[in-house]
C-alpha cells in the first residue's frame, strides 16, 4: 500500500471499497497525482512498442521469402505474431480503462480528503458571519461555470470517429499503414479527437488546458469583484463541492466501461489482411488514451483550481471586518 494511503488514513482504500471500484492489480504510480502523465507515456511506449514487433515480423517475413520458404511456412509467421498483437490490444485497452479509473477515483479520494469535507465544515461554521459582513469585501477572482456544464466528454464517440478515420473496417492486404499515414494529419487527427471527447467543443489536444479553461470559467482571468457578487458561486463551490465529485466518479466508470467494451468488440483474426487492421488500430488505441489522459488530468487539475479558489475567497470573508 502506498505512503499517501496510509497518510488518509486508508480513506482512499475505504472510498474505493464503497464503489466497489478498488483493484489492487492497479499499479500505484497511476492513483497518484501524476497517475495521467504515467498513463500518456503508456500509450507511447504501447505505440512504439507494436510497431517495433510490426518491424520485426516484416523482416521475418522477408527473411522467410529470401530463404524461399513456402506459403504455409510464410502464413504460419503472420498468423503468430497478428494473433500476438491482437491479445496486445485488447489487453491494452483493459488497462488502460483500470487506470484512468484508478487515476480518477484516486483523485476524488484526495480531493475529498484534502478540500470538499473541510471547505464544507469551514462553511458551516462561519456561514452566519460570511452573511452578514462581507459582501463588501474585495477581491480578485476569476468567475467559474459549473462543473457540470463544461466537464462532459463523449469517451464512446471518440473511439468510433477515431476507428472510422482509420479505417478499421476497409483494411485490405495489401494496404500499409504507413501509406495511411501521409494522408493524414497526425496533430489534426489528435485535435479533432480531443474536440469530439468534448463533445464538439473547441478543446485542442495541442492547447487543452487553455481552451478548456474558457469552458470552465466565465472570465477570462481574474477580475476584482465585491464579495456579494460571488457569494453564491463560492457557496456552491463550498457547500456543494463534494456532492459534484460524483460527477468524476461517473465520467470514470464510463471509461472503463467504454474500453472494456471496446476490447469485447476487437475480433482480430491472423492474416495479412488483420496484419494491417492491428496496426491501425493500435494507432487508434494509442491516440485515444492521450486524448483521454490529457483530457481527463485537465478536467480534475481545473476542478481543483475552482475549489481553491472558492476556499481562499470564502476565507477572505471569513477575516473581512468592515469598517463602522
Amino acid at each position: 500500500m502506498s505512503n499517501l494511503i496510509k497518510i488518509l488514513g486508508g480513506k482512499i482504500m475505504s472510498f474505493y471499497s464503497n464503489y466497489e471500484d478498488y483493484n489492487e492489480s492497479v499499479e500505484a504510480r497511476f492513483t497518484g497525482e501524476t497517475g495521467a502523465v504515467e498513463i500518456f507515456a503508456e500509450a507511447l511506449r504501447f505505440e512504439e512498442d507494436i510497431t517495433l514487433e510490426m518491424l520485426q515480423a516484416d523482416y521475418r517475413e522477408a527473411k522467410a521469402i529470401k530463404e524461399s520458404a513456402s506459403a504455409e511456412e510464410i502464413e504460419a509467421l503472420t498468423e503468430g505474431t497478428v494473433g500476438d498483437v491482437w491479445k496486445k490490444i485488447k489487453d491494452f485497452f483493459i488497462k488502460f480503462g483500470q487506470r484512468i479509473k484508478a487515476f480518477v477515483l484516486g483523485w476524488v479520494a484526495r480531493i475529498r480528503a484534502k478540500f470538499t469535507s473541510n471547505n464544507k465544515k469551514f462553511y458551516n461554521k462561519y456561514k452566519d458571519q460570511v452573511k452578514r459582513t462581507a459582501d463588501d469585501l474585495e477581491l480578485e477572482y476569476r468567475k467559474t461555470k459549473d462543473v457540470n456544464s463544461w466537464a462532459d466528454i463523449d469517451e464512446t464517440g471518440t473511439i468510433t470517429e477515431l476507428m472510422n478515420i482509420h479505417k478499421i473496417n476497409n483494411a485490405t492486404a495489401d494496404d500499409k499503414l504507413e501509406d495511411l499515414d501521409k494522408d493524414m494529419d497526425q496533430d489534426e487527427i489528435k485535435n479533432n479527437a480531443m474536440k469530439k471527447f468534448f463533445k464538439g467543443n473547441s478543446v485542442s489536444f495541442d492547447n487543452t488546458k487553455d481552451d478548456l479553461e474558457e469552458l470552465a470559467y466565465s472570465d477570462s482571468s481574474k477580475e476584482n469583484y465585491k464579495f456579494g457578487e460571488i457569494k453564491d458561486e463560492v457557496v456552491d463551490l463550498m457547500s456543494n463541492g463534494d456532492t459534484k465529485l460524483e460527477k468524476f466518479v461517473k465520467i470514470a466508470k464510463k471509461l472503463d466501461d467504454t474500453c472494456r467494451k471496446t476490447a469485447d468488440n476487437i475480433r482480430g483474426g491472423k492474416s495479412a489482411k488483420n496484419s494491417t487492421a492491428a496496426a491501425r488500430i493500435s494507432k487508434v488505441a494509442s491516440i485515444y488514451t492521450r486524448v483521454a489522459s490529457k483530457g481527463i488530468s485537465n478536467i480534475t487539475s481545473i476542478y481543483k483550481e475552482q475549489l481553491s479558489q472558492a476556499r481562499t475567497a470564502f476565507a477572505k470573508a471569513v477575516q473581512y471586518h468592515p469598517k463602522d
